[in-house]
């Protein structure tokens, strides 16, 4: 496994002939310019973002006399699995919480103008140095 800065990452649910579904994960990265790397996604290669340093063993792979660059990354371990799912409910909760503070405050007799919500959002708490 060796360590490379993604400049594209596209993520794509398919189903296979069989029938099963899978992810197929296509990926740029900077020491290959712009050839596409192509593997099998899962939970880990769905959080990945352009710039992100990921790591990842590259190979080639030959079909019907053609060679790939191809990509195997590393499975998700229980933990991993496990903290991203605890992150995607905290995310939905966060979500669902700043929807009802909007319509509350949208239900205020004197609402806060855009301008002094931002400025509000932008102050530093009062706790911070």
């Amino acid at each position: 496994m060796e360590k490379h800065t993604l400049t594209f990452v596209r993520n794509e649910d398919k189903i296979s002939k069989n029938g099963k579904p899978y992810t197929r994960c296509s990926i740029k990265v900077e020491k290959l310019g712009d050839l596409f790397i192509n593997g099998f996604g899962n939970d880990i290669t769905k959080t990945w973002q352009v710039g992100d340093e990921v790591e990842v063993r590259l190979f080639d792979e030959e079909y019907e006399g053609k060679t790939y660059k191809k990509f195997e990354a590393q499975k998700p371990t229980a933990a991993a699995l496990s903290a991203i799912s605890e992150l995607k409910e905290s995310l939905a909760t966060l979500q669902k919480d700043v929807v009802l503070l909007m319509e509350r405050i949208s239900k205020l007799e004197d609402p806060p103008s855009k301008e002094k919500f931002d400025d509000f959002l932008n102050e530093p708490p009062e706790d911070s140095p």
